[in-house]
């Protein structure tokens, strides 16, 4: 009796090795693969088919509405528009400051860290200055304060960086305050440019070799 129980220990071990290792790949590929999708940046995206195939659906706006995303480093979300069963754009959107007083300096400092990040990501040359771009009336335009970054933070102007990668992509990203209190970043991906025929980027890289 005793060599019969030792003869089926094996097989009870076995059976329970297999079980964990199956509930653990269940687990893996439900988590895992939730957080690879958060890993895998948004801006990869070339066709409609490859954001359904990570989960996503269509929503009554004709756009893929992506929360809870990282780029660059920063939280936020991301907005993939479709027009023609094609993407026409992606646009990446997070506060960087929101529902607290903005000291200028912090504002510029914040606004260096984060126009180094995307750059080093997508391998673009660093813009030290970006257009000052008229965010509010006239009058109050008019009456715009001297420093830039106290005009970006109470909604007179808005920072635009703008470049052409080196597959001639164009790229915009805004800088701007959308209420009292918040200074929200937005970086767009136009895959579909045709309406900014005409437009000259800051940064045109298009026909450089990437080194």
């Amino acid at each position: 009796m005793s060599k019969g129980k030792v003869v089926i220990l094996p097989f009870i071990i076995t059976a329970v090795i297999v079980i964990a290792a199956g509930i653990i790949g269940i687990f893996i590929h439900f988590t895992g693969g939730t957080e690879g999708k958060n890993k895998k940046s948004s801006f990869n995206y070339t066709t409609p088919a490859e954001v359904r195939a990570d989960g996503y659906n269509l929503s009554v706006k004709n756009t893929f509405d992506i929360t809870d995303k990282k780029e660059f480093g920063y939280a936020g979300k991301t907005e993939v528009r479709i027009s023609d069963n094609k993407i026409t754009s992606i646009n990446f959107t997070f506060n960087m400051f929101e529902g607290e007083e903005i000291n200028a300096e912090e504002e510029e400092k914040k606004i260096e860290e984060f126009v180094s990040a995307y750059s080093k990501s997508l391998q673009f040359p660093i813009v030290e200055k970006p257009f000052l771009i008229q965010f509010s009336d006239d009058e109050k335009f008019e009456k715009r304060p001297e420093d830039p970054y106290v005009g970006l933070a109470d909604g007179y102007n808005l920072f635009e960086y703008s470049y052409r990668d080196y597959e001639g992509i164009l790229w915009i990203v805004h800088i701007y305050s959308p209420r009292d209190e918040t200074v929200t970043a937005s970086v767009t991906k136009y895959l579909d440019d045709s309406s900014f025929e005409g437009f000259e980027p800051q940064i045109d890289l298009q026909g450089e070799s990437e080194s």
